[in-house]
Order: C-alpha cells, then structure tokens, then sequence
C-alpha cells in the first residue's frame, strides 16, 4: 500500500474467519459465495455505487466473483497471482465429498481452548515453515502481525478459523467460470508470478483471459519474477505496474 498512489483511498478488509474478523457461528460452513456477500455488505454499508478491487490468492477468486455478478459496481479489478476458481472434477468431487464433510465435523468438534500457543518469534517461525514455497520468512511475520491474537499471558495464537482448512466449496466447473469470465465488464489487471501457485493449466488460463478481454472494458496480464507472496517479499515489483492500471479512468 505504501508504494501505491497517495491520492487514492484504501480499504483492507479481513473476510470473515480471517485475521481480526469474527468467525462464523458453529453449525454454519464458509461457502464461496459468503465472501462474495461479505463484498457486497461493506459496499452497501457505505453506500459506494463504484468500487476498485484488488485481491490476492483467494481474495482475487472472491473478486472474480464478485466482478462478474455486480459488473455494475466494479470499476478495476486487480487480481494477484490467482485470477479464478480452481475447476472441479465432479466424478472425483463425488467420491471424495463424504470425506469432506466429515473433515469439517472433525474441524468443526475441536476443542478450541487446546489452540497451540506461541512466543511470536515461534509463531513467525512456524507459519514460516507451512509457507515456505510461498513466502519468505519476513513476508510471513508481515502476516504474523494480523493473523494472531496476543494472549494476557503473552503468548500468541494464530486467530483463522481451523474450519477453513476444510475444501468445503471452492471449486467451480469449467463452463461456470467460463460464464464468470464472459461477465467482466470493468478493466482487469492479471499479475502473475513466475513461481507462484498453479490452480489452472496454462491453456485453461488462456481460455479465462481469452473471455474477458472479450467481455472486459481493458484486460492487462503482466508476469513477475517471484513467489506466491511476491507482493509481500518485492513488493516494487507490482505496484509499478498496478500504478499504471489505476490511470486509467
């Protein structure tokens, strides 16, 4: 944020069972399109009739959605290393989702008061070690300062609700996000990183950017050296190129 234009206003939002933000009641799951709706609350809540959103990972597929069902609210739409859901096999979706479900139960039965705890060197070092692919180890202490809760006894504890670890529903058939796609109607910067997460094929990703560059006002896709956290570890190395999408109005 920090490199990126003074004169525009930022809005950083942790969706729900992220960071700060409060967890969903027991007894509910996390569907894709609760973080869509989660969107489209803070955007009536201030009464915005046209918004810029800029999402990485996860954040970017929640923005594809929410991009393509409220086109008339978007205006860019800045999409980070991932642009679209990953597609769903529906035969092996099947066969594995008893044990999805009953992954979520076990999630969902917990004893949330055994959380692990850490000192915050340890809490650093250890998301360090289940992102290493992904993100250097400072990248993850800039993660590190939002995503734990600080106990009264000065230990931490990593505040995301564990029932996200479930693959509940956050998967799309090819020709759903293909509909998504053709749906785009504001300008659309892609930044992708050269090692940074894979959900989609090569040609699957042509074909998506193919249909919005169809449907979209502007379709940009640029490619950074760097990981799935580039933006975190080099983050001069995308706010150029997110600098110059932003004029165009």
């Amino acid at each position: 944020m920090p490199l990126l234009p003074p004169d525009i206003s930022l809005l950083a939002v942790d969706f729900p069972g992220h960071g700060l933000s409060s967890h969903i009641p027991t007894g509910n799951v996390y569907h894709l399109l609760d973080f869509v709706l989660t969107v489209q609350r803070i955007v009536e809540h201030f009464g915005w009739t046209r918004v810029s959103l800029m999402g990485h990972s996860f954040g970017s597929i929640v923005g594809f959605l929410y991009s393509a069902i409220y086109p008339e609210y978007v205006e860019h739409f800045i999409a980070l290393d991932v642009i679209t859901p990953s597609l769903i096999d529906t035969a092996r979706r099947l066969k594995r989702q008893g044990a999805l479900l009953d992954n979520f139960l076990h999630l969902e039965s917990m004893d949330h008061n055994s959380t692990p705890t850490y000192t915050y060197e340890e809490a650093v070092q250890h998301l360090h070690s289940n992102m290493k692919k992904f993100a250097s180890k400072e990248g993850c202490e800039i993660l590190t300062r939002r995503g734990t809760i600080r106990k009264p006894d000065g230990r931490y504890y990593f505040s995301r609700d564990v029932r996200l670890k479930s693959d509940f529903d956050l998967a799309y058939s090819r020709k759903y996000v293909l509909q998504f796609a053709s749906n785009l109607q504001c300008k659309v910067l892609f930044i992708k990183a050269n090692q940074g997460l894979s959900l989609l094929k090569p040609q699957e990703v042509d074909e998506f950017l193919d249909a919005i560059k169809k449907s979209a006002v502007l379709c940009e896709y640029h490619t950074v050296e760097g990981e799935h956290h580039v933006h975190l570890d080099f983050p001069e190395r995308m706010a150029p190129l997110i600098s110059n999408f932003l004029k165009h109005q």
